[in-house]
């Protein structure tokens, strides 16, 4: 009795050290994919690439402890880190690159990969948003399909709402997203005609008064 007593005392503390790792590794991650996007959406691209590789090797550290208890892949501070990781890499992937990465490339689970994906329309109407201000329509229009299309897909997934918890409702404010940006985007194009009609109006005008001083 006192051996099986010995062996589950130790299993149990290998598996508490374990998990309090995975609370700082998770912290971590956290911090840099958020940091990350944050120096992405002030174009230091350098200082982005750097913080995604430090979140990718401490999740890379997690994942390994995960092999010897993977129930910490789904319970505990883990799959929230996860979704925090998903969500930078998939965002600065579509904006820089045009690109969604897969399942495979982004290298958490399909919870924490639907619910990163679901919050990176956020960050994309963020960036939306700043090139509407740069009067950079054709680029947000750009990104607005981006928006779309994962407002699709996910759509598509509602029936796994079970399984990944609180789809249906990020699916919901998603629906909301891209209509508010559709709107966004065409008030800005109405603006862009108009200030361009009232250049062509003072342009007609300066030419008139130029003939009439020659």
């Amino acid at each position: 009795m006192d051996d099986i007593i010995m062996e589950v005392e130790k299993i149990l503390k290998e598996k508490d050290e374990n998990r309090e790792k995975l609370i700082i590794n998770s912290r971590e991650i956290i911090r840099r994919s958020g940091n990350a996007i944050l120096a992405f959406h002030r174009r230091d691209l350098d200082k982005t690439l750097s913080l995604l590789n430090q979140a990718r090797e401490i999740l890379e550290t997690s994942l390994n402890i995960c092999e010897r208890f993977p129930e910490y892949k789904h319970i505990g501070p883990l799959p929230q880190a996860m979704q925090e990781y998903a969500e930078a890499i998939i965002t600065i992937s579509l904006i820089k690159d045009g690109k969604m990465p897969s399942l495979n490339e982004v290298g958490v689970t399909v919870e924490s990969y639907i619910a990163g994906l679901a919050d990176s329309v956020g960050e994309i109407r963020r960036q939306i948003l700043d090139s509407l201000r740069e009067d950079r329509i054709e680029e947000a229009e750009r990104l607005l399909n981006f928006m779309d299309e994962i407002y699709w897909l996910l759509k598509g997934l509602e029936y796994f709402k079970n399984l990944v918890p609180g789809l249906k409702r990020k699916v919901d404010l998603i629906r909301k997203m891209v209509e508010e940006t559709r709107s966004d985007i065409t008030l800005a194009y109405h603006g862009r005609l108009i200030r361009n009609s009232i250049r062509e109006v003072e342009r007609d005008e300066n030419n008139e008064r130029n003939i009439e001083k020659s």
